[in-house]
């Protein structure tokens, strides 16, 4: 993979044409450029977008509450289905805080509409967000997810409570998830069951996704012990839990083993500090032949290769950069049956990605997914589906994705600690509308 940037500027020395040339490995030179033109106060007024894979070009339009504070007032597009308003009618606290906003109206009938809602604490801290949709010509609205972040005395997230929308035959509801912390802010235990040493208590009405996890930590502040159990009590399979061990010469916080068995884990660095290798399982790092997944890296010490065994492996990840060191290019490769699968990515600009999927000697499809940063924690993108709100959690993660043009939807559950997720309700769109629980 090969590329260069180009840059044109006013005589402000505001950019107004970003370029990207990107070249192979199988692919011809194609150039995407993004041009933006700016009003007195050097804020965007209009930014085009190349088109990408199925997606066609587009022009964003952005205006603001110059009578008041500035902010964005509304953000719309040259695309008119299912609407050209992306963002709109946003209010705030007296604060001047966020308060909520919403979507253009969806053509059609009925006739969808997403909105979202914020609340704060006497901190000016975020303690409820939600994703609702609302059919306009009925006036029937459905929250399609809803997140409540709750706090202790020293700032520490004390308590997460997540609603999702039912989906199809998969019930919705609520779960709390609890957390406490040792007197260093460490956490120490989180669940959605039971009650943790802090006193705090979880509750969890999502099917198939509560846990309980406990952790421990020595002098050095490294993880000593994890346990992460589900609901049932059972260990979860794939997690690395039990004892940490930390023995990789010349590299004091990185971790060599973790437990043992089916949810053991080993790993083994290079002399820089990176993980060369990592294993879960029967696999290990640290025989004189590791069967673990191995990790290479650039002179930069950036990650530009990845395999799922050290020999012979079925999987395989390659990895492009720019000079800045972001992402440009990745390339996934899976073999079963003596067919593979290759998935290559393309980062654009910072706009879209192209995504090109190829199996065996077939035909490669190609399609591409735009994204649209909004404030308030939701975000917009637009793919083949359409055009769909994301709601996400205190951390940004995903939990919930509305699709305006259908009015359907589809979740996931709430992240864990330590960047887990227990069970995955469903990651791909659904065939039915999302409807109220309980």
């Amino acid at each position: 993979m090969t590329g260069t940037y180009s840059y044109v500027y006013d005589g402000r020395g505001r950019p107004t044409s970003t370029s990207l040339t990107l070249a192979g490995p199988g692919a011809p030179q194609t150039t995407y450029t993004v041009a933006t033109s700016y009003d007195d106060a050097d804020r965007p007024v209009t930014m085009s977008l190349p088109a990408t894979g199925d997606l066609p070009a587009e022009t964003l339009s952005y205006a603001y509450n110059d009578g008041t504070d500035g902010g964005l007032s509304s953000l719309t597009s040259s695309l008119t289905s299912p609407t050209t308003t992306l963002f709109q009618q946003p209010t705030y606290t007296s604060q001047g805080l966020l308060n909520g906003w919403k979507s253009g109206v969806a053509s059609g009938n009925p006739a969808w509409q997403a909105s979202v809602s914020l609340g704060y604490d006497g901190d000016l801290r975020v303690t409820d967000s939600k994703l609702t949709r609302t059919d306009t010509i009925s006036g029937l609205s459905l929250p399609i997810a809803e997140v409540q972040p709750a706090y202790d005395a020293a700032g520490n997230v004390s308590s997460v409570t997540t609603t999702l929308a039912a989906v199809g035959t998969t019930a919705g509801g609520s779960e709390t998830q609890a957390f406490c912390y040792d007197d260093l802010d460490r956490l120490t235990w989180a669940g959605t069951s039971g009650t943790g040493p802090c006193g705090r208590a979880g509750s969890e009405e999502i099917t198939g996704a509560g846990y309980t996890a406990t952790y421990a930590y020595d002098t050095f502040d490294r993880l000593t012990s994890a346990s992460v159990l589900n609901g049932s009590g059972i260990a979860l399979p794939g997690a690395a839990q039990g004892t940490y061990t930390y023995s990789a010469s010349g590299h004091l916080h990185a971790v060599s083993a973790v437990g043992s068995g089916a949810t053991g884990y080993s790993a083994a660095y290079d002399a820089a500090g990176e993980l060369t290798c990592r294993a879960v399982g029967a696999s290990t790092c640290t025989n004189a032949t590791p069967t673990g997944q191995a990790l290479g890296y650039d002179a930069l010490r950036r990650l530009i290769s990845w395999q799922d065994a050290s020999t012979t492996p079925t999987a395989t990840g390659a990895y492009a950069y720019d000079g800045s060191g972001s992402r440009v290019w990745q390339q996934d490769t899976s073999t079963s049956g003596g067919v593979t699968t290759t998935t290559t990515t393309t980062y654009i600009l910072g706009v879209d990605e192209i995504t090109s999927v190829q199996t065996g000697q077939a035909a490669a499809s190609t399609t591409a997914t735009r994204f649209y940063p909004l404030p308030g924690g939701v975000s917009a993108l637009r793919d083949a589906a359409g055009l769909s709100y994301v709601a996400g959690d205190q951390l940004g993660t995903p939990v919930a994705t509305l699709n305006l043009d259908t009015g359907r939807c589809w979740a996931s559950s709430p992240a864990r600690p330590m960047g887990r997720h227990v069970t995955r309700r469903t990651c791909r769109l659904l065939a039915m509308s999302c409807r109220a629980s309980g």
